[in-house]
């Protein structure tokens, strides 16, 4: 799809060209803007749920730098990963269970495990000494 899309642009500029009408076309690009703006208006801001991942940033400073590398337990789902302003890897539950895939995400650079409880993640106990622990997410030293 997202080759295709430049195409779509261009086949779509083209037939707004031709119209005779230059109003018209106008009003069909501000109908297009429109509906586009309102279509997408719920991905400008955090749902009400999801705001205290919003604070996850506050905590990892507290134990790590920016440079520093994570593992949190969102699945495929990287918008904790972006909110605590850090990079590393996603993972699902399973995966922190599994001692193999700790040791080499830690051989990789790994410093911290976010195992975040009820927005993007579940609860999971680690065999790791722990930092923080809020209702919210727990914090474990790798």
């Amino acid at each position: 799809m997202i080759p295709f899309l430049p195409c779509m642009a261009l086949v779509a500029a083209y037939g707004i060209s031709k119209l005779p009408w230059k109003t018209v076309a106008v009003l069909i690009l501000l109908i297009i803007c429109t509906e586009n703006i309102a279509a997408n208006l719920n991905d400008f801001r955090l749902k009400p749920k999801e705001a205290a991942v919003a604070r996850l940033e506050y905590s990892m400073d507290k134990y790590s730098c920016l440079h520093d590398r994570i593992i949190i337990n969102s699945g495929y789902t990287p918008t904790p990963m972006y909110l605590a302003h850090r990079k590393g890897w996603l993972a699902k539950n399973d995966e922190l269970l599994i001692p193999s895939y700790l040791a080499d995400k830690k051989q990789k650079g790994a410093q911290l495990v976010v195992v975040l409880k009820k927005v993007f993640g579940k609860d999971v106990q680690l065999p790791l000494p722990i930092l923080e622990d809020t209702e919210d997410w727990t914090i474990y030293r790798l």
